[in-house]
């Protein structure tokens, strides 16, 4: 022990390693023990033990600091858009999505300049200038804002599982409509990719009103209508077949009884 800084010690093992240590205790009275580190002269461990001791005096747990700091460092590092991606919501998504794998082949490909940035540093104006970006490769304005969508997807999930705080271009601003009067028909593959969209969609109705009714039971509720026996959960998809099958526009589905 060192008589003018409390707590400064110098721990030497039968192998000879010499590790320098500072011990204290926190506000609640607690004993901990602050490692300085090996390979240092006395004088250079000294200073950092009068440094530290200065900290713990101001009432900081040094140690639950730096734990904090690791733990935020860590999950910073699992927040990367890259490594969100690859090893939570791509296993999310092949296990949901029926066409989770063209999901996860086009976020690699359309925000792989995104990769490396955490997900909560990726701004509007960011978003803003990839689409600037993607105009100049000529895309249309719909096929840009279904890449975004399944950007936005993968954030709003962040959120709901805990990951960030919020979704960083929730709110972000749609470009005003393309002036384009040419009708365009579906590709065999966007009609595949919508068919597979309102699947997945019914499936989540129906698993969320199974979710419900066991709530519901549990608790001696009413339960509502086991959507599981019914064709179709609700009316989206049966109006998108007659659409899809009949070119009927959207008023006169409205009207059909």
């Amino acid at each position: 022990m060192d008589a003018d800084i409390p707590g400064f010690a110098l721990r030497v093992r039968p192998s000879g390693t010499m590790t320098y240590l500072l011990f204290y205790r926190n506000k609640d009275g607690a004993k901990r023990t602050y490692t300085i580190g090996q390979g240092l002269t006395a004088v250079q461990a000294r200073d950092i033990a009068q440094k530290v001791r200065g900290e713990v005096l101001q009432g900081i747990d040094v140690n639950e600091r730096n734990k904090q700091r690791r733990l935020s460092k860590q999950k910073d590092k699992e927040n990367k858009l890259s490594s969100f991606l690859n090893k939570v919501y791509a296993p999310w998504l092949l296990q949901n999505r029926r066409n989770g794998k063209a999901d996860i082949k086009s976020l690699e490909t359309n925000f792989a300049g995104f990769m490396s940035r955490n997900l909560t540093d990726i701004t509007k104006w960011d978003i803003q200038r990839w689409r600037m970006d993607k105009k100049k490769g000529e895309l249309s304005d719909h096929s840009i804002e279904r890449y975004l969508a399944e950007l936005r997807a993968l954030l709003n999930k962040a959120v709901e599982w805990e990951r960030i705080a919020y979704n960083p271009i929730a709110g972000l601003s749609k470009p005003k409509a393309e002036d384009n009067k040419r009708v365009r028909y579906l590709s065999d593959a966007e009609r595949k990719r919508l068919l597979w969209a309102l699947d997945d969609r019914e499936q989540e109705i129906v698993s969320g009103r199974e979710s419900g009714n066991r709530w519901r039971k549990e608790r001696g509720y009413e339960l509502f209508q086991d959507l599981s026996t019914q064709t179709y959960a609700d009316y989206l998809k049966p109006m998108v077949l007659i659409a899809l099958n009949t070119g009927m526009r959207r008023g006169e589905l409205f009207q059909v009884t």
